[in-house]
């Protein structure tokens, strides 16, 4: 199916509407799912639960389960996790419930996921409906920071700084869902201005240095040019040192890293996230040593993490623990809970499905999707929240589609 977003790549055509194969409400509700971790969370039985998210999936899954479309390769994948993570944790003597916890939820959703975009005939269309969403969301964003500005009034969050948080519990989280979104703007700045303003300004808005750096570095990969190279990677070192290091935030942060680096002392490190990200990524190359291949299984990097910490002094810091069960960030819980194995094949996921020289449209969308994970290569730890299943598939769907494409040509 070929690739199309439109003449007006934020607005649904009543073509596009009609030739969905899915409800365009439905469709709707299933990319919310993106957006709903946090608005939606609940706690039921000591889990975290996006009732909004879950819900959906559950019960998607149980109306389509005699008819659900299914993907050998991501059989095999689901079935590698499950049998790997098994034999990881008989292996290092880890506990099995963790597993279960992890794998139920993981394969759930990436099954249905995958359904999903089958069923619903055009997945340019539901990446649309994704950028429809993460315009409102900052519509909603820009309102709630003037609101908070003027009136000292919190709407839907309880978080306090002059930052935009939107609907999620942090700036840094509600940055990691519009960052495709953002970066398919600065692609499509002409066509609609109104919109990519809007949400440009939202993702500017959180002051997020993780978002900003991948940004550039998307920037940099859509002109592919070695000229921008030269331009960006002197911009964001001017931009880091002379800029960012002149807030309090930024510059905590990195005196953490120099500290450690310095004294190979965690208990010296008094910035939360730099104390999170050295800590779990000590759990992870742990966890290599005593696992290369498979790693510590499927939710194993929590346990791994009081196991390796149970007879150092920093078990005593009153930052302990902090992330213990994401790793901080994906490509930490990746290698550490699926060794080298896992982590080799995630790069590799990565670099495959990557357009960087192909038609402008789906090579717009494989670098936006690419940006959630580069995101979460420095932040969120989470296999299937803020997204992930949704920018996979529609990673491998995009790539699928170009080299489809190609061959007609």
């Amino acid at each position: 199916m070929a690739y199309s977003l439109g003449n007006r790549d934020f607005l649904l055509t009543y073509k596009q509407r009609y030739l969905a194969g899915l409800p365009i409400g439905l469709m709707y509700l299933f990319v919310f799912t993106v957006f709903s971790k946090e608005v939606g969370h609940t706690g039921l039985f000591g889990i975290d639960y996006d009732f909004i998210g879950y819900n959906f999936c559950i019960f998607y899954l149980l109306f389509h389960i005699n008819s659900l479309y299914v993907s050998r390769n991501i059989n095999l994948f689901l079935s590698y996790l499950f049998v790997s993570s098994i034999l990881s944790k008989l292996y290092l003597g880890l506990e099995l419930p963790p597993l279960f916890k992890q794998f139920i939820p993981t394969a759930v959703i990436f099954l249905v996921t995958y359904d999903f975009f089958v069923r619903s005939r055009n997945y340019a269309l539901l990446f649309k409906i994704y950028i429809t969403i993460s315009y409102y969301t900052a519509l909603f964003g820009l309102l709630q920071l003037g609101v908070k500005f003027f009136f000292g009034i919190n709407l839907l969050t309880n978080y306090y700084a002059l930052f935009i948080d939107s609907i999620a519990y942090e700036p840094s989280h509600y940055a990691a869902l519009i960052l495709p979104a953002c970066v398919y703007s600065i692609f499509n700045y002409k066509k609609d201005k109104l919109r990519a303003t809007v949400i440009l300004l939202a993702m500017f808005g959180t002051f997020s240095v993780t978002s900003y750096v991948v940004m550039a570095v998307a920037i940099a990969l859509i002109f592919l040019n070695p000229v921008y190279l030269l331009i960006v990677v002197p911009l964001l070192y001017y931009l880091y040192f002379y800029v960012f290091l002149s807030f309090d935030k930024f510059a905590y942060r990195q005196s953490g890293f120099d500290i450690y680096f310095e004294h190979r002392n965690l208990m010296k490190v008094k910035s939360g996230t730099t104390l999170s990200f050295l800590s779990n990524a000590e759990v992870a190359r742990y966890t290599i040593t005593k696992s290369p291949l498979l790693g510590s299984g499927l939710g194993g990097h929590e346990e791994m993490y009081y196991k390796f910490y149970s007879t150092q002094a920093f078990r005593m810091h009153y930052l302990f623990g902090l992330n213990a069960p994401s790793a901080h960030s994906l490509i930490i819980r990746v290698f550490s809970e699926l060794g080298l194995a896992g982590g080799i094949f995630y790069l590799w996921f990565l670099m495959r499905n990557l357009i960087l020289r192909g038609e402008r449209n789906h090579r717009m969308i494989s670098i936006a999707c690419l940006t959630h994970f580069l995101c979460k290569f420095l932040k969120l730890g989470g296999y299937f929240d803020y997204g992930t299943p949704f920018f996979a598939m529609m990673y491998i769907f995009n790539f699928h589609d170009y080299v489809k494409t190609k061959r007609r040509v």
